[in-house]
């Protein structure tokens, strides 16, 4: 076998032993940029069914807590982590249980709302404030309650503004992995436009920092994996 083929040999069988190990390349930190409670995956394993109460609204522009809530429970949704069912405020059971309560929940409270709305956990939360174009800003507070154990298992309290930098690169990347096959050749600046696009944004950076990563974006990063293994093999068999 000539030397370079045995060097590429060396090479893949090392790196296919890594993907095999479940050597992964480095998620990123989950809160580094988002002002969040990250959750335990422990507790969120416990939980099976989650029921997520429609945003309160205190922005003052009708519409948004609703979209943002569609937009949430998709990203939630897309995480797999437990089923989530939407409960509107205009149904008749949010004017059955406490959701609206300004002191803390008591366990009295908390056994009432998980036997009516017979859930393992709530979330609930509000849009501190929203902005449209051309500033295009939006605060948001959520928090996901254990109903079983009283715990909170995750919050967040963060306000996404597209005049910082930074959030504008976080915008850019998403709408090229996201979103540019909805708009075509429109680019990111959609997102300062558009109150739709900029929620689906905000709900997708929300909802990363309950796991990092949904289950397409695993099923691609494993998709990618093999494909990088399958090249070092055919490398080598092109070699011999």
């Amino acid at each position: 076998m000539p030397p370079r083929a045995c060097e590429l040999l060396i090479a893949a069988c090392f790196g296919a032993a890594l993907a095999a190990g479940g050597c992964q390349p480095p998620e990123p930190e989950i809160c580094a940029d988002i002002n969040c409670l990250p959750p335990s995956p422990r507790e969120l394993a416990r939980l099976n069914r989650v029921v997520f109460v429609e945003l309160d609204d205190a922005s003052g522009h009708a519409g948004v807590a609703r979209e943002t809530t569609r937009a949430l429970h998709e990203s939630i949704q897309a995480r797999r982590l437990f089923h989530v069912d939407v409960v509107w405020r205009d149904e008749p059971v949010c004017r059955d249980v406490p959701l609206d309560k300004r002191e803390a929940f008591t366990l009295r409270d908390l056994a009432a709302i998980r036997q009516e709305l017979r859930c393992d956990a709530l979330l609930f939360g509000k849009i501190t404030s929203f902005l449209p174009y051309p500033r295009m800003q939006m605060g948001l507070y959520l928090r996901l309650l254990d109903l079983k154990e009283g715990k909170l298992v995750w919050g967040l309290d963060h306000i996404w503004d597209m005049t910082d930098r930074v959030v504008e690169r976080r915008a850019e990347n998403f709408f090229k992995e996201h979103m540019r096959d909805l708009y075509g050749p429109a680019n990111s600046s959609v997102l300062l436009m558009s109150p739709a696009a900029f929620q689906r944004f905000v709900a997708y950076e929300a909802s990363r920092t309950l796991s990092p990563q949904s289950a397409e974006e695993r099923e691609r990063q494993r998709a990618v994996l093999t494909d990088r293994r399958n090249r070092f093999f055919r490398k080598i068999w092109e070699n011999f």
